[in-house]
């Protein structure tokens, strides 16, 4: 595992942010696109659109863990073989 020095984690740290930002804009705004309709005047969300709004973002944040544990895993077998190869071993 890599050492990080303080200002790396806390580029990481802001990156993250960055990105859970990013998803909440794309999530929103795909959901209320798919769950509101288009000329809704109305200022409170009925119990129909609350719950596709709901479903819409839930099902993103469940794509979203399925990529970062995908991404997590690649990255561990890449890390692995790194190793592999830095100690004289064959990759896997």
């Amino acid at each position: 595992m890599e050492n990080f020095n303080e200002s790396q984690i806390k580029l990481l740290q802001e990156l993250e942010v960055e990105m859970m930002q990013d998803l909440y804009q794309r999530a929103s705004g795909v959901c209320l696109k798919k769950c509101m309709p288009p000329n809704d005047k109305d200022t409170e969300l009925s119990k129909s659109e609350a719950v596709c709004i709901d479903k819409c973002i839930g099902k993103y944040l469940e794509i979203q863990e399925v990529v970062n544990k995908t991404l997590t895993s690649l990255q561990q077998e890449e890390n692995a073989k790194v190793q592999a190869v830095m100690q004289g071993q064959a990759p896997k």
